[in-house]
């Protein structure tokens, strides 16, 4: 399709031609702002969606087996990437547990899910795995699903945080980080989905989604 160039905010971008023209004509009687979406956060708005929409199929007596939870984020990444036309991998580059390409197949998401919340800050875990990937490549930012997160959230938050900013160096790279919200008031073995809580981490700032359910 074809595509045109525009001034916003003194910074150049690329829209679609009819885009273009609307943009023009309205800036005649109005002020005009395109909002610009990263393809990073359009992914993450509706893997959010689709993963909460099919998790009740998962339960056996208000209980999710591991396995399970593993094999949902994996369906529902792959789900994702049919909806929004993208090339999907898995256990690929780095041997991440998912990747996404755009159609020239350049890499633009390295992905890891895991339960333990303890071993993604390890020297060998998911963050810095993650945040490997981003420097090399110099092309994709990255992805982390928790949801077993039994610490404080806004102390689990920072220590990512920390962690992913001390390794950036001169680099920006986003880390988005998901972690599922369950019903505490159940006991230990019961896990009640209630939502799914979203921050996009990267040099020296956090913004922070609303929590979806």
């Amino acid at each position: 399709m074809d595509t045109k160039e525009i001034i916003q905010n003194n910074e150049k971008i690329s829209v679609l031609k009819e885009t273009a023209e609307i943009y023009e004509y309205c800036k005649t009687f109005s002020d005009v702002f395109i909002p610009i979406k990263y393809d990073t956060e359009v992914f993450i708005e509706i893997f959010n969606c689709i993963y909460l929409k099919d998790i009740s199929d998962l339960y056996v007596e208000n209980i999710i087996k591991r396995s399970n939870w593993t094999h949902h984020t994996a369906n529902t990444f792959f789900r994702t990437n049919q909806l929004l036309n993208f090339k999907c991998e898995f256990e690929s580059v780095n041997r991440h547990d998912g990747v996404v390409r755009d159609e020239d197949g350049t890499v633009f998401l390295c992905a890891e899910w895991e339960i333990d919340e303890q071993s993604i800050f390890s020297e060998k875990g998911e963050i810095n795995k993650l945040l490997n990937t981003c420097i090399n490549l110099k092309t994709c930012d990255a992805f982390l699903f928790t949801y077993n997160t039994k610490m404080d959230i806004k102390e689990y938050v920072n220590k990512v945080y920390t962690q992913w900013n001390n390794g950036l160096l001169d680099d920006d790279f986003r880390l988005t980080l998901i972690t599922a919200v369950f019903d505490n008031s159940k006991k230990s073995s019961v896990k009640i989905l209630r939502g799914l809580r979203t921050f996009i981490i990267g040099k020296g700032v956090i913004d922070i989604w609303e929590t979806i359910s």
